[in-house]
C-alpha cells in the first residue's frame, strides 16, 4: 500500500533543508512523497530521487510515520498535507 502526501511551504517562511534549500519539485508537484507499507512497516519514498538519510527509517503505525515526516517538514518550513 501506499499513499501519497502534498508538500506546501508554510506562507511567510522560505522552505529549506539542512543546507539552506529543498527540491522544488517537492512543492509543484513534479516530485511526490509517498508513505509505503511493506507488510508492517511504514517508510518514506520520493517518486523521483532517494530520500534525505534522515527519512530512511522505519515505523510500526502509520501515525507514528505520519507524526515524524510532519516535524521532519515543519522543520524546513514545509507543511505536509494529509488528504
Amino acid at each position: 500500500m501506499q499513499l501519497e502526501f502534498k508538500l506546501r511551504p508554510i506562507p511567510g517562511c522560505n522552505p529549506k533543508d539542512y543546507k539552506g534549500h529543498v527540491d522544488p519539485r517537492l512543492l509543484n508537484g513534479d516530485n511526490k512523497l509517498l508513505a509505503v507499507q511493506d507488510i508492517t512497516l511504514w517508510h518514506a519514498k520520493y517518486t523521483e530521487g532517494a530520500v534525505p538519510a534522515a527519512l530512511r527509517q522505519k515505523f510500526t503505525s502509520y501515525n507514528q510515520f505520519v507524526k515524524y515526516v510532519t516535524s521532519y517538514f515543519k522543520g524546513r518550513s514545509i507543511e505536509v498535507v494529509i488528504e
